[in-house]
Order: C-alpha cells, then structure tokens, then sequence
C-alpha cells in the first residue's frame, strides 16, 4: 500500500504525523516536494482518479513534471502526455499535478515533520483584526479591495504573476502594460497589489478569483479586459523579497510606487489611500465607503516595514455582520480535510431575503472531527461581511465564518 493510501486511513493529524515519520521514504519526500511546493505550477487539473491504483513516484514521472513546470510541455499535449502515462503507470501523476495528494496532509504538516524548509512557502505581509481603539495616528488608510490578491515579480524584463498562495498564472494584457512603463524594464522589483473588476465597487471578488484560479489550473491566460484593473499598495526590491528582508519605510515604498507607475492608466491604479490624523475622520471614511459599495479599509503604519506574515501594522477594518442560520446537512471535507466535516450547509431568513449558505471558515478541526448529528438541527451563529446574490437571484453570505452553536435556540 502507497503511504498515500496509509494515511487516509487516519483522521488525526498526530496520527499522519507518525505515519510520515516512521514510513515515508526518501522517494516519498521528493514525491511531496514536487505535489506541494508553490513554485511549481503544472497548469492541469484532474477530476477522475482511481487511488487504488496510483503506481510509484518514478524519474520518468519527475521529468514529466519538470516539463510541465517549465512550461516545454504545454496545452492538449501535456493533457494527453500526462492521461497516457496514467494509463500505463497509475493515477499519482493526476494527482501531483492537481497539487494535492488527497491524503488530508497540509505543507504545515510537512514542515512540521520533515523540517521547516522542507517545502518552500510563499509569504507576504496580511493583515491583521484588532482593536480600532488601540490605533496610533496618523496612520495611512487604504480601501480594502473586493478581489484577488496578485504578487508581480518584474526582473530585468522578464514578468511573473503570483496568487497569494504562490501559485503562477497567465495574463498578458496586463505584462505589456506593465513593461510599456518607462525603464521599468530594467527593474528588478515586486509589486503588490490587488487585481480587480474596476474598482471593486459592489462587486463580487469570485468574478476575478475565477479567472486567476482557471489560469493556474490549465495555463490559460486572463482575458482581454479594459475593466481589470491593478491597485498597486506595495513596492519592494526583488533581493528583499527574496530574503524576505525589507529596508524601506513604508512612507518611502508608497513613494516609489507613485513615482514609477503612472498616476493616469486605464488598468495600472495607485491604491486608494487617505492620511488620517484621528478616530473621527477614520469613521468618517469608512462609513462614507461602506454606503459606497466597498468593503472597508486596510489600516497601515506609516513607517513600517514588510514582514512577510500577519502583522498588526496592517489592521482591516471592514463590516461585520451577525446572524443565525439553521444547519440543514454538511458537506465532506477534501484534501487535509478528507474525513471529516468540510462545512455545515445552513438555511434561515435575514430581513425579508431567504439565505442559503455553507461555511467552513472558523470551524477548527476538533470540531471538523464531531458528529455532523452535533450540529444538524441547530441553530448556527455566523459572522460574515454581507448579502451576495447569484445570478439565479439566490442569495448567500460573503465571507461566512462559523462562531457557535446557538443551545439557547430551537
């Protein structure tokens, strides 16, 4: 049996920890390296894989990936490389290439065992939820965009888009626009910024998230669309981010970004930012925003510098809602997930729209690994950011987030 196989015999996380201690190869880890490092991007994905027969992790199989991952081997004719192998030496290439091996096993997880760089991860400043109340002003406020968050890495003329996971994607309109800049060219920098549908305003950040996710999964360039834009909040040397060093304030990065990027471009945008000396003149921004259509602010010391994790000098502050819906059914969890609750499906009224929604977010895995009969029948508080609705006119919640059982209500 694969060690694939005998982990998904295990729920617990301890239990796949020892697994991966006590059984897993030299081939193995090479095998979870290739599934799981963010810089290799195979730009496949795979629906129907029989995991009773996945064969071995082979250097014919490696090399397969490296043609993949250097782009050599592209298109219907990487599809059909990858479905002929399969066909001859198990499903385990499908699954590599879907960069999930479908053993409930996390890169944290991973690093935890093997070391922590065992697999290379991709970090970037977020931000944090903390007290308005414990601000220090002034401070920089930036509207929070209702899109995807987008890494571009420029070096000496050559373009490079990441997702903030790490994952590369396709989009050409934007590389010329992008390289049309003067002596940008010649730079070797890293953008930061988030990729929208014009200015996010009442939009749905899936519309764009779509896209990027197409792209990583089948190499597919974004679209032609005068309407994307890019809203450019960071700007750091490539040796830096690379390093994971970062020598700049952020007052003198917010500089560079408005003296190399145009202040009057159709798709290329300086982000929103306000100089705010106070707490009344914050509230009054954000709540002039959020009877806009937006979703908040992002909150940045001025003189900070990037840290390449969650860090309170960048602080959201967005809208937050709270409701109780009914839990009608679940769905099983996937991946690191597989085996245990993937989210509690719940229904009920908000005002005078019917809801329905799933969420996953905010259930740790103690409670994942609970009897679905625990919360089925009960009353659910959620917190979310708003109403969404489809296109079939139904509604859901943006941003769900599960908080408690509500045992006072039946």
């Amino acid at each position: 049996m694969s060690i694939i196989n005998r982990l998904r015999l295990h729920t617990s996380t301890i239990d796949k920890q020892r697994v991966l201690k006590t059984e897993a190869t030299e081939n193995d880890k090479l095998m979870f390296q290739w599934a799981y490092n963010p810089y290799k991007v195979y730009r496949l994905h795979f629906t129907h894989i029989d995991m009773d027969s996945l064969g071995i992790f082979t250097t014919d199989l490696m090399e397969i990936l490296h043609n993949l991952a250097s782009n050599k081997l592209s298109g219907n004719a990487a599809r059909i490389t990858v479905e002929e192998f399969a066909k001859e030496n198990g499903d385990l290439i499908k699954l590599i290439c879907n960069k999930d091996l479908a053993c409930g096993v996390s890169t944290t997880t991973l690093n935890k065992v093997f070391g922590k760089t065992f697999i290379n991860k991709f970090n970037i400043q977020l931000a944090k939820e903390e007290d308005i109340d414990k601000i220090s002003f002034p401070i920089q406020a930036q509207l929070k965009y209702n899109g995807s968050r987008v890494i571009t890495i420029l070096d000496k003329g050559k373009v490079i888009f990441k997702s903030r996971g790490g994952h590369e994607f396709n989009f050409p309109e934007l590389e010329i626009n992008l390289l049309s800049i003067p002596y940008i060219g010649a730079k070797r920098i890293v953008l930061d910024g988030e990729l929208t549908f014009g200015d996010s305003q009442n939009e749905d950040h899936t519309k764009i998230s779509g896209l990027i996710n197409s792209s990583i999964k089948t190499g597919a360039p974004l679209p032609n669309n005068k309407n994307i834009q890019y809203h450019i909040f960071d700007l750091l040397p490539l040796e830096e981010f690379e390093q994971e060093l970062c020598s700049n304030s952020y007052h003198a990065r917010l500089q560079a970004i408005w003296n190399i990027i145009p202040r009057k471009h159709f798709q290329l945008k300086h982000a929103e930012t306000y100089l705010v000396e106070n707490k009344e003149e914050l509230t009054n921004i954000y709540d002039d925003l959020i009877k806009k259509g937006y979703e908040g602010l992002i909150l940045k010391s001025l003189y900070h510098k990037y840290t390449y994790r969650k860090n309170k000098t960048w602080i959201k502050m967005k809208a937050t809602n709270t409701c109780d819906l009914f839990c009608v059914n679940y769905t099983k969890g996937e991946g690191r997930f597989e085996g245990l609750i993937g989210a509690l499906e719940c229904k009920g009224s908000i005002g005078d729209k019917k809801v329905v929604t799933k969420v996953g977010s905010g259930l740790t895995d103690e409670l994942r690994n609970m009897d679905p009969q625990y919360f089925i029948g009960k009353y659910i508080e959620i917190d979310y950011n708003k109403i969404i609705e489809n296109k079939e006119g139904n509604y859901s919640l943006f941003l769900p987030r599960y908080v408690t059982v509500r045992k006072d209500k039946s």
